[in-house]
Protein backbone atom coordinates (compact mmCIF):
# COMPACT_ATOMS: atom_id res chain seq x y z
CA UNK A 1 0.00 0.00 0.00
CA UNK A 2 1.37 3.26 -0.73
CA UNK A 3 0.59 5.31 2.32
CA UNK A 4 0.33 8.63 0.88
CA UNK A 5 -2.53 7.45 -2.32
CA UNK A 6 -3.88 5.08 0.47
CA UNK A 7 -3.65 2.78 -3.25
CA UNK A 8 -3.34 -0.87 -2.71
CA UNK A 9 -1.32 -3.05 -5.59
CA UNK A 10 -2.14 -7.21 -5.57
CA UNK A 11 1.37 -8.68 -5.80
CA UNK A 12 -0.31 -12.03 -6.27
CA UNK A 13 -3.25 -11.61 -8.46
CA UNK A 14 -4.98 -14.63 -9.23
CA UNK A 15 -2.53 -16.59 -6.81
CA UNK A 16 -3.86 -20.13 -5.01
CA UNK A 17 -0.28 -20.87 -3.47
CA UNK A 18 -0.42 -21.47 0.27
CA UNK A 19 1.75 -20.04 2.91
CA UNK A 20 1.38 -21.11 6.06
CA UNK A 21 -0.99 -24.30 7.05
CA UNK A 22 -0.07 -22.93 10.84
CA UNK A 23 -1.02 -18.92 10.65
CA UNK A 24 -2.12 -18.82 7.16
CA UNK A 25 0.20 -15.53 6.83
CA UNK A 26 3.45 -16.99 6.25
CA UNK A 27 6.57 -15.18 6.30
CA UNK A 28 8.18 -12.53 4.14
CA UNK A 29 10.81 -9.41 3.95
CA UNK A 30 11.03 -6.49 2.58
CA UNK A 31 14.57 -5.49 1.08
CA UNK A 32 16.70 -3.07 2.36
CA UNK A 33 15.81 -0.53 -0.99
CA UNK A 34 12.30 -1.24 -0.74
CA UNK A 35 12.05 -2.59 -4.26
CA UNK A 36 11.37 -6.46 -3.49
CA UNK A 37 9.38 -8.94 -1.04
CA UNK A 38 10.60 -12.21 -0.59
CA UNK A 39 8.03 -14.67 0.59
CA UNK A 40 7.75 -18.56 1.31
CA UNK A 41 4.92 -20.30 0.01
CA UNK A 42 4.01 -24.16 -1.13
CA UNK A 43 5.05 -24.07 -4.75
CA UNK A 44 2.93 -27.80 -5.05
CA UNK A 45 -0.27 -27.25 -7.33
CA UNK A 46 -3.40 -28.50 -6.85
CA UNK A 47 -4.71 -30.17 -4.68
CA UNK A 48 -1.61 -29.85 -2.75
CA UNK A 49 -0.93 -33.50 -2.04
CA UNK A 50 2.80 -32.50 -1.03
CA UNK A 51 3.72 -30.01 0.98
CA UNK A 52 7.29 -27.62 -0.38
CA UNK A 53 7.47 -24.50 0.33
CA UNK A 54 9.85 -22.05 -1.60
CA UNK A 55 11.48 -18.47 -1.50
CA UNK A 56 9.81 -16.44 -4.04
CA UNK A 57 11.04 -12.68 -4.83
CA UNK A 58 8.21 -10.41 -6.12
CA UNK A 59 8.74 -6.30 -6.79
CA UNK A 60 6.52 -4.15 -5.04
CA UNK A 61 5.57 -2.72 -7.66
CA UNK A 62 4.04 -5.86 -8.84
CA UNK A 63 5.14 -8.63 -12.00
CA UNK A 64 5.54 -11.95 -11.86
CA UNK A 65 7.01 -13.82 -8.58
CA UNK A 66 10.31 -15.65 -9.12
CA UNK A 67 11.06 -18.87 -7.48
CA UNK A 68 14.27 -18.97 -5.95
CA UNK A 69 14.64 -22.06 -4.41
CA UNK A 70 12.61 -24.31 -7.21
CA UNK A 71 15.83 -26.92 -7.01
CA UNK A 72 15.11 -28.18 -3.64
CA UNK A 73 12.31 -30.49 -3.36
CA UNK A 74 11.78 -29.85 -0.01
CA UNK A 75 11.20 -27.11 2.73
CA UNK A 76 12.39 -23.55 2.27
CA UNK A 77 11.36 -20.88 4.73
CA UNK A 78 11.60 -17.15 6.57
CA UNK A 79 13.49 -15.31 4.06
CA UNK A 80 15.41 -12.29 5.85
CA UNK A 81 17.46 -10.00 3.18
CA UNK A 82 21.27 -8.75 3.87
CA UNK A 83 21.47 -5.34 5.20
CA UNK A 84 22.80 -4.61 1.65
CA UNK A 85 20.39 -6.55 0.11
CA UNK A 86 22.59 -8.80 -2.09
CA UNK A 87 21.91 -11.95 -0.23
CA UNK A 88 18.67 -13.80 1.55
CA UNK A 89 19.08 -15.35 4.78
CA UNK A 90 16.83 -18.58 5.20
CA UNK A 91 15.99 -22.44 6.08
CA UNK A 92 16.84 -24.75 4.38
CA UNK A 93 15.63 -28.74 4.50
CA UNK A 94 16.63 -31.91 2.44
CA UNK A 95 14.10 -34.18 3.71
CA UNK A 96 11.42 -33.82 0.63
CA UNK A 97 7.67 -34.01 1.73
CA UNK A 98 8.93 -35.77 4.82
CA UNK A 99 8.82 -34.68 8.40
CA UNK A 100 10.41 -34.41 10.71
CA UNK A 101 14.05 -32.57 9.50
CA UNK A 102 16.22 -30.43 10.59
CA UNK A 103 16.05 -26.83 9.54
CA UNK A 104 19.42 -25.20 8.22
CA UNK A 105 20.78 -21.86 8.37
CA UNK A 106 21.30 -20.97 4.63
CA UNK A 107 22.82 -17.39 2.62
CA UNK A 108 21.40 -17.55 -0.85
CA UNK A 109 23.61 -15.20 -3.19
CA UNK A 110 20.53 -12.74 -5.34
CA UNK A 111 23.01 -12.44 -7.98
CA UNK A 112 24.40 -16.19 -8.68
CA UNK A 113 21.49 -17.80 -7.39
CA UNK A 114 24.38 -19.91 -4.88
CA UNK A 115 23.02 -20.88 -1.81
CA UNK A 116 25.62 -21.50 0.96
CA UNK A 117 24.47 -23.90 4.21
CA UNK A 118 26.02 -22.67 7.31
CA UNK A 119 24.47 -24.52 9.79
CA UNK A 120 24.92 -28.88 8.07
CA UNK A 121 27.18 -30.18 10.81
CA UNK A 122 24.91 -28.35 13.26
CA UNK A 123 22.50 -31.18 14.97
CA UNK A 124 19.85 -29.06 15.93
CA UNK A 125 17.22 -26.74 13.94
CA UNK A 126 18.12 -23.23 13.67
CA UNK A 127 15.06 -20.74 13.71
CA UNK A 128 14.89 -16.53 14.18
CA UNK A 129 17.41 -15.20 12.49
CA UNK A 130 18.82 -11.99 12.27
CA UNK A 131 21.73 -10.40 10.65
CA UNK A 132 24.63 -8.15 11.85
CA UNK A 133 24.55 -4.22 10.56
CA UNK A 134 27.39 -5.06 8.55
CA UNK A 135 26.52 -8.07 7.08
CA UNK A 136 28.94 -10.73 8.55
CA UNK A 137 27.31 -12.53 11.13
CA UNK A 138 24.07 -14.02 11.42
CA UNK A 139 22.45 -14.32 14.84
CA UNK A 140 20.17 -17.86 15.53
CA UNK A 141 18.10 -19.26 18.15
CA UNK A 142 18.12 -23.09 18.66
CA UNK A 143 16.82 -25.73 21.47
CA UNK A 144 19.43 -27.73 22.66
CA UNK A 145 18.88 -30.42 25.70
CA UNK A 146 15.36 -28.62 26.54
CA UNK A 147 16.94 -24.57 26.45
CA UNK A 148 16.49 -22.09 23.80
CA UNK A 149 20.14 -20.92 22.94
CA UNK A 150 21.61 -17.86 20.83
CA UNK A 151 24.11 -18.44 18.62
CA UNK A 152 26.24 -16.75 15.75
CA UNK A 153 27.63 -17.68 13.14
CA UNK A 154 29.58 -16.24 10.19
CA UNK A 155 27.47 -15.27 7.26
CA UNK A 156 30.75 -17.18 5.12
CA UNK A 157 30.45 -20.25 6.92
CA UNK A 158 32.12 -21.96 9.97
CA UNK A 159 31.19 -23.60 13.31
CA UNK A 160 28.16 -21.75 15.21
CA UNK A 161 29.06 -20.15 18.82
CA UNK A 162 27.04 -19.89 21.49
CA UNK A 163 26.16 -16.48 22.85
CA UNK A 164 23.85 -17.25 25.24
CA UNK A 165 22.21 -20.61 27.04
CA UNK A 166 19.09 -20.35 28.00
CA UNK A 167 16.58 -20.81 30.11
CA UNK A 168 15.06 -19.96 26.63
CA UNK A 169 16.10 -16.78 24.33
CA UNK A 170 13.80 -15.37 21.63
CA UNK A 171 12.74 -12.67 19.25
CA UNK A 172 16.76 -12.27 19.14
CA UNK A 173 17.55 -8.77 16.75
CA UNK A 174 21.39 -7.64 16.25
CA UNK A 175 21.20 -3.79 17.49
CA UNK A 176 23.16 -1.14 14.87
CA UNK A 177 26.46 -1.06 17.14
CA UNK A 178 26.27 -4.94 17.01
CA UNK A 179 24.53 -6.14 20.20
CA UNK A 180 22.05 -8.78 20.65
CA UNK A 181 18.60 -8.22 21.93
CA UNK A 182 16.08 -10.65 22.77
CA UNK A 183 13.76 -11.73 25.51
CA UNK A 184 14.85 -14.43 27.89
CA UNK A 185 12.24 -16.54 30.10
CA UNK A 186 12.32 -20.49 32.49
CA UNK A 187 9.92 -22.27 34.57
CA UNK A 188 10.59 -20.03 37.09
CA UNK A 189 10.58 -16.74 35.76
CA UNK A 190 8.13 -14.63 32.53
CA UNK A 191 9.88 -13.11 29.97
CA UNK A 192 12.04 -9.80 30.26
CA UNK A 193 14.36 -8.30 27.83
CA UNK A 194 18.11 -9.00 27.89
CA UNK A 195 20.86 -7.69 25.98
CA UNK A 196 24.36 -9.38 25.23
CA UNK A 197 27.60 -8.60 23.44
CA UNK A 198 28.46 -10.52 19.62
CA UNK A 199 30.82 -12.61 21.88
CA UNK A 200 28.33 -13.75 24.46
CA UNK A 201 30.04 -11.24 27.28
CA UNK A 202 28.09 -8.50 28.91
CA UNK A 203 24.81 -10.34 28.93
CA UNK A 204 21.92 -8.13 31.48
CA UNK A 205 18.36 -8.16 32.00
CA UNK A 206 17.09 -4.65 30.68
CA UNK A 207 13.35 -5.36 32.18
CA UNK A 208 11.83 -6.37 35.71
CA UNK A 209 8.27 -6.01 34.02
CA UNK A 210 6.75 -9.04 37.00
CA UNK A 211 9.33 -8.64 39.76
CA UNK A 212 6.13 -7.58 42.13
CA UNK A 213 3.84 -9.75 40.19
CA UNK A 214 6.30 -13.13 40.88
CA UNK A 215 7.29 -12.31 44.38
CA UNK A 216 3.96 -13.01 45.31
CA UNK A 217 3.53 -16.46 44.31
CA UNK A 218 4.94 -19.56 45.96
CA UNK A 219 7.10 -21.52 43.19
CA UNK A 220 7.96 -24.83 43.99
CA UNK A 221 11.92 -25.62 42.86
CA UNK A 222 12.37 -26.78 39.27
CA UNK A 223 15.01 -29.44 39.14
CA UNK A 224 16.44 -31.16 35.30
CA UNK A 225 16.85 -34.80 35.72
CA UNK A 226 18.25 -38.00 33.24
CA UNK A 227 16.97 -41.29 33.38
CA UNK A 228 18.18 -44.37 31.78
CA UNK A 229 15.64 -44.72 28.73
CA UNK A 230 14.36 -47.18 25.54
CA UNK A 231 17.76 -48.61 24.49
CA UNK A 232 19.62 -47.53 27.60
CA UNK A 233 19.60 -44.11 26.17
CA UNK A 234 19.26 -41.07 28.68
CA UNK A 235 16.34 -39.14 28.63
CA UNK A 236 16.27 -35.83 29.82
CA UNK A 237 13.10 -34.38 31.70
CA UNK A 238 12.06 -31.44 33.97
CA UNK A 239 10.95 -32.23 37.04
CA UNK A 240 8.50 -29.07 39.19
CA UNK A 241 7.87 -29.85 42.37
CA UNK A 242 4.85 -28.57 44.79
CA UNK A 243 5.21 -25.18 46.88
CA UNK A 244 6.81 -26.30 50.37
CA UNK A 245 7.65 -29.65 49.00
CA UNK A 246 9.23 -31.87 51.58
CA UNK A 247 11.42 -34.33 50.14
CA UNK A 248 10.58 -36.96 53.11
CA UNK A 249 7.12 -37.25 52.06
CA UNK A 250 5.24 -38.98 49.17
CA UNK A 251 3.47 -37.53 46.56
CA UNK A 252 0.77 -38.10 44.08
CA UNK A 253 2.57 -37.52 40.72
CA UNK A 254 1.07 -35.89 37.37
CA UNK A 255 2.99 -36.72 34.15
CA UNK A 256 2.91 -34.06 31.06
CA UNK A 257 3.22 -35.18 27.76
CA UNK A 258 3.70 -32.69 25.10
CA UNK A 259 2.27 -32.73 22.04
CA UNK A 260 3.94 -32.49 18.44
CA UNK A 261 5.07 -35.02 18.15
CA UNK A 262 8.06 -33.31 17.16
CA UNK A 263 8.23 -30.52 20.75
CA UNK A 264 10.06 -30.04 23.02
CA UNK A 265 9.71 -29.18 27.31
CA UNK A 266 11.50 -26.15 27.19
CA UNK A 267 12.84 -24.23 30.23
CA UNK A 268 10.68 -21.19 29.69
CA UNK A 269 7.80 -19.55 31.76
CA UNK A 270 4.00 -21.58 30.64
CA UNK A 271 1.47 -18.96 29.35
CA UNK A 272 -0.79 -21.18 28.42
CA UNK A 273 -0.24 -24.77 30.11
CA UNK A 274 2.14 -23.59 33.58
CA UNK A 275 3.30 -26.80 35.38
CA UNK A 276 3.42 -24.86 38.28
CA UNK A 277 -0.55 -24.61 38.10
CA UNK A 278 -0.47 -28.34 38.17
CA UNK A 279 1.97 -28.71 40.66
CA UNK A 280 0.59 -26.09 43.33
CA UNK A 281 -2.54 -28.23 44.71
CA UNK A 282 0.49 -30.64 46.09
CA UNK A 283 1.74 -32.88 42.91
CA UNK A 284 5.01 -33.67 41.72
CA UNK A 285 5.11 -32.88 37.77
CA UNK A 286 7.62 -34.48 35.69
CA UNK A 287 8.09 -33.72 31.89
CA UNK A 288 9.88 -35.90 30.11
CA UNK A 289 11.31 -34.96 26.58
CA UNK A 290 10.80 -38.66 25.20
CA UNK A 291 12.53 -39.97 21.74
CA UNK A 292 11.01 -37.36 19.41
CA UNK A 293 11.43 -34.75 21.28
CA UNK A 294 13.00 -31.77 19.80
CA UNK A 295 16.78 -30.44 20.85
CA UNK A 296 18.16 -33.57 21.01
CA UNK A 297 19.59 -33.81 17.93
CA UNK A 298 18.43 -35.38 14.65
CA UNK A 299 18.62 -39.07 15.47
CA UNK A 300 16.32 -38.71 18.64
CA UNK A 301 13.49 -37.02 16.34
Amino acid sequence: MDVATKKVTDLLPGSKRIFGLDEGAGSFDISPDGAWIAFEANSAPEPYRVWNTDIFLVPVSGGEPKNLTAGNPAEDKNPVFSPDGKSLAYGLEKKADGWPDQTRLAVLDLASAATRVLTEGFDNSAGGWSWTPDGATLVFQSEARGRGNLYAVSARGGAPREIFHGGTAAGARVTRDGRVVFATSSLARPADIAVTGLDGKGLRTLTNFNDALVAKLDLGPVEEMTFAGAGGEPVQMYVVFPPGFDPKKKYPLVQLIHGGPVGTFGDSFGYRWNPHAFAAPGYIVAMVNFHGSSSFGHAWI
